[in-house]
């Protein structure tokens, strides 16, 4: 019997994206992703380490901004555990992307880009 992993989550980008190159010069992007708990509000949320490889790279590091809503689906999930230098117990979730679809509303591309395209944040008036 074949064996199949798919995942889907959908979450807000939690800082800016990380663009780098291979040896031999493949692009590779990573960023975090928070998926808030719709059951418990004041549950922390879940953290993924996602990842993405060529023109999903490339793709990530032009448009997925932090704060950004986000849907990203692949199909390779890793647990990680590790343990801080105080001697806590961490886990990480690590998501290698096939796909990243971008959830803001047209309206909120165009504002984004008047807005950089003015200067920064600074209103125009």
């Amino acid at each position: 019997m074949p064996n199949f992993e798919h995942h889907l989550i959908v979450g807000h980008v939690g800082g800016d994206v990380t663009l780098r190159y291979t040896q031999s010069g493949v692009a590779v992007a990573s960023f975090s992703l928070a998926v808030n708990d719709r059951r418990n509000k004041d549950a922390p949320p879940t953290w993924y380490r996602v990842t993405c490889w060529r023109q999903l790279a490339e793709f990530a590091n032009e448009y997925v901004r932090k704060g950004a809503p986000l849907l990203v689906s692949g199909g390779r999930l890793v647990q990680s555990e590790w343990q801080t230098d105080a001697g806590e117990k961490r886990t990480s979730l690590e998501l290698t992307a096939d796909a990243v679809t971008l959830l803001g509303s047209k309206a909120d591309a165009e504002a984004e880009t008047a807005a950089e395209a003015s200067g920064g944040d600074e209103f125009p008036f």
